[in-house]
């Protein structure tokens, strides 16, 4: 049986910016699905799976920020799915909300032919995360382990086993919407991610952290909590492996 080919889900409300997009990706293999709004896009993403979700941020009516968030909560049917953001303009507090949903990469527009050739085309993006994520680990090892990496992979293994524990605690709290538990939590998993170099779970925690000082419990931190939540689980699933 022949393998389906990668799909792209584009939400852009700009049909000259779909058109490009189209243009780019002619000959590629690619399978494109070209959404208007933040709702065409959610009945697209609920009925197949896609390899890779593009989103303009700036749209009229709901945002795209608003459909990433949405997306995030949603972990069994976005699967592998890379996201990518697009927007004209991103600023740091902006960039950092991407990061902790998950956001691959942030594009500014116009984007070029080229670079959306390379993103989409070549199989880089696991190894561009990948590298990332082993670049903070390594400096972890360097700055808080001596460079011993036996004592690091130690350490990982124990928090590894203890972050399915605090995933159980994390959805009891938010439950019973104890801000002071997330808070604490929020503020020991930053120091232990710290550790393990683990750095987009790390951002997370410490905005989680941020979010919580103060009652009530949030919607905001509600959604920071489920994103630091999807980085533990698979932390924890990469220990059961």
């Amino acid at each position: 049986m022949a393998a389906l080919p990668p799909r792209v889900l584009l939400l852009e409300d700009d049909p000259l910016m779909q058109r490009f997009v189209a243009y780019a990706l002619e000959d590629t293999g690619l399978e494109l699905t070209c959404c208007n709004s933040v709702s065409q896009a959610m009945q697209a993403f609920t009925q197949q799976s896609f390899t890779w979700i593009l989103t303009d941020l700036m749209l009229p009516g709901e945002s795209g920020l608003s459909f990433i968030e949405k997306i995030s909560l949603m972990p069994e049917q976005l699967g592998t799915a890379q996201i990518v953001a697009l927007s004209a303009g991103i600023d740091r507090s902006m960039q950092d909300k991407l990061s902790t949903l998950g956001v691959l990469r942030q594009l500014l527009k116009p984007v070029s032919v080229k670079t959306l050739q390379e993103l989409l085309c070549a199989d880089n993006a696991l190894t561009e995360r990948n590298t990332s994520t082993e670049d903070g680990r390594a400096h972890a090892i360097t700055t808080y382990f001596a460079g011993q990496t036996v004592l690091y992979e130690k350490f990982a293994q124990q928090c590894r086993e203890q972050f399915s524990q605090d995933i159980i605690n994390g959805d009891l709290w938010l439950k019973d919407k104890d801000h002071a538990a997330m808070h604490n939590a929020a503020h020991s998993l930053k120091s232990v991610l710290r550790l393990l170099g683990e750095q987009a779970p790390y951002r997370c925690a410490e905005t989680l952290e941020k979010l919580t000082t103060n009652p009530p419990l949030s919607a905001q931190a509600a959604t920071e909590w489920l994103a630091l939540k999807k980085h533990l689980n698979l932390l924890a699933a990469n220990h059961q492996g």
